[in-house]
């Protein structure tokens, strides 16, 4: 009799239990359960930790972010061009500066709850490989254009699909597209041979972004004192399903999703799957500049050179 009634005990508080484990990670507390908390996708975070989250509160609307504080900027006419989905869109300076101010007091409220949870800084001279135990093929970052190839502020790291993807630092995950084949053709990952596919895509629902795919953005906070701010890392062209959310901490060991060839650059036939990953930080001029980190990583900075134009002799008469 007291072997079933603690059967049914442990039957009927399992639940209850789950239950406060789940509202305090909403909450921003660490669950005090044994084990791994269960991302959206339904993998453990990391084995044997359960997964701490941040206020969600404290989370910027998916566009408000992606769009206005993380796109690329281009000075122009006293203001910048910002890259939307078709086109740019003109920031003057003091729509800049409050979204300057906005971000900066973002990242210090992501940066407080970080700490708290006791989670170590990486700077980017400390930062690991995003990808492990696999040999790797990678197209180097390109300052600038060369040799006909525009520029590309990230590397491109050839892997198998299906490959684990780890987190380059200990960092808080502020945002993520997890449902890109979903959102843009029912869910059916496909090549297409022709740019016009775009004309008849059934994109029932708009992702983020069309070019990335499911892609997740971490920022790294800085270290107790330091002078200089925190930094993001970027991964695109992964498949549906990452197993994280934001509002996440994550660490170099969890995974944080699974390469593919999601994202209008990459779903393109001819381009195998690959992890597009980049770095970019605040280098004092109040927006998010790619920086080249792959150095850090053993990889190499594509140093082409433009080619001149050949003299032409003159005619002769």
């Amino acid at each position: 009799m007291g072997s079933m009634a603690n059967r049914r005990a442990l039957f009927f508080s399992w639940p209850l239990a789950l239950g406060l484990a789940a509202s305090m990670a909403l909450m921003g507390l660490p669950a005090q359960t044994a084990g791994s908390e269960p991302s959206a996708a339904g993998e453990p975070a990391a084995a044997g930790r359960a997964a701490f989250f941040i206020d969600r509160h404290l989370l910027p609307a998916p566009d408000e972010f992606f769009l206005d504080m993380f796109m690329d900027r281009y000075p122009a006419d006293g203001g910048y061009r910002v890259k939307r989905f078709h086109g740019f869109e003109f920031f003057d300076a003091a729509r800049e500066r409050a979204v300057e101010k906005k971000r900066q007091a973002l990242e210090a409220a992501w940066t407080e709850p970080f700490r708290a949870a006791g989670r170590p800084a990486t700077s980017l001279s400390a930062i690991e490989m995003p990808l492990r135990g696999v040999p790797v093929r990678a197209g180097g970052f390109r300052s600038r254009p060369a040799q006909g190839f525009p520029a590309h502020k990230a590397y491109d790291i050839m892997v198998a699909e299906g490959t684990p993807v780890h987190p380059i630092g200990h960092g808080v995950v502020v945002m993520a597209e997890s449902e890109w084949w979903r959102k843009v053709n029912r869910g059916e990952p496909i090549r297409i041979r022709h740019r016009d596919w775009w004309d008849t895509a059934l994109i029932e629902e708009r992702p983020i972004s069309l070019k990335s795919g499911n892609f997740v953005v971490v920022f790294h906070p800085p270290a107790p004192g330091a002078r200089q701010p925190g930094y993001y890392s970027f991964y695109a062209h992964m498949a549906d399903g990452v197993p994280v959310q934001p509002g996440q901490v994550v660490g170099p060991g969890d995974v944080i999703g699974f390469v593919e060839h999601s994202g209008y650059n990459a779903m393109r036939e001819g381009h195998g799957g690959h992890l597009h990953i980049s770095a970019l930080k605040d280098l004092g001029q109040g927006y998010l500049e790619p920086i080249p980190f792959g150095k850090h990583l053993g990889l190499k900075e594509a140093r082409g050179k433009a080619r001149k134009p050949k003299a032409r002799s003159p005619r002769r008469r």
